[in-house]
């Protein structure tokens, strides 16, 4: 019992933190600063580094036009929801790209509203669209509730 205590003494002494890398303030700045510039290479990190990139009006239109259809097929795959449950996740899905795309298209058109007045458009569709297909199954669940007093 007394080797384990001492093993177990020796590996916390012997354990290395960040600190040790650097000993003086200059080289721990340094240090700081390299650990804060590595590439993140994560996918989260691609897609919004893409999408602070500036978006030409050709961009914008295409996923305008994205939002729109999405938030569309989206409510097509809500009324089709008697044929079966594959087209609720379906709706689902497409409702969220295309708030999320109408989101992107209105955040980068918001300082020239006159250049991209149809992107602007189609953009607040597909949004209302999308929000829509989330919003009227959540009312008829509501009604059901209200109706059996659950």
């Amino acid at each position: 019992m007394k080797k384990i205590a001492f093993l177990i003494l020796i590996l916390n002494l012997s354990w290395v933190s960040n600190d040790s890398y650097a000993t003086n303030p200059i080289s721990q700045e340094t240090f700081v600063e390299i650990e804060k510039s590595k590439d993140k290479t994560g996918l989260l990190s691609k897609i919004k580094s893409s999408f602070k990139k500036a978006i030409d009006k050709v961009k914008i239109r295409q996923l305008a036009w994205i939002a729109l259809i999405a938030g569309v097929l989206s409510l097509v795959g809500l009324i089709l929801l008697s044929l079966g449950s594959a087209f609720l996740i379906a709706a689902a899905i497409l409702a969220i790209l295309a708030d999320i795309f109408a989101i992107i298209v209105l955040r980068k058109t918001g300082k020239d509203r006159q250049t991209y007045k149809l992107s602007r458009r189609m953009a607040i569709w597909g949004l209302v669209t999308g929000l829509l297909t989330g919003l009227i199954p959540l009312l008829l669940l509501l009604l059901v509730i209200i109706a059996f007093g659950f």
